[in-house]
């Protein structure tokens, strides 16, 4: 799956070391869990939504992150979908965890969320971890 990205080397080797260590975490019985949060930046078109969606399949496929229904979970939040009043907005990021959980919550071009969002999201994700 992963020699199916062009480019992006550190971050191919950054994802076949986290691989190894939840095969090894698997084979020694530790608990196998991952979780974590990861930026992929660059210019557009460059693959960042691609990358993810690949990397969620590949936890997925390892067992880290069960999904629903037996599928990956793989849920994308663009700003332009974001409601700007802080209530709407709140209850908008609020779901969008929620249905990401045991799955892959992509936010793309995070810099352009109101501020209120991003609190609001940290607040909810702390209360996953």
């Amino acid at each position: 799956m992963l020699s199916t990205i062009i480019g992006m080397q550190p971050l191919k080797d950054q994802i076949r070391d986290m691989m190894i260590q939840i095969e090894y975490d698997k084979d020694t019985n530790d608990c196998p869990s991952w979780h974590g949060n990861m930026t992929l930046s660059g210019n557009p078109g460059t693959g960042k939504t691609t990358t993810a969606r690949k990397l969620g399949v590949i936890l997925h496929d390892i067992g880290v992150l069960q999904g629903r229904e037996g599928k990956s979970v793989f849920v994308e939040v663009i700003p332009a979908n974001v409601p700007s009043h802080h209530v709407n907005g709140r209850k908008f990021i609020h779901d969008k965890v929620e249905a990401a959980v045991n799955g892959i919550l992509f936010l793309d071009e995070i810099y352009l969320y109101p501020a209120f969002v991003i609190k609001v999201l940290f607040e909810d994700l702390d209360k996953y971890d």
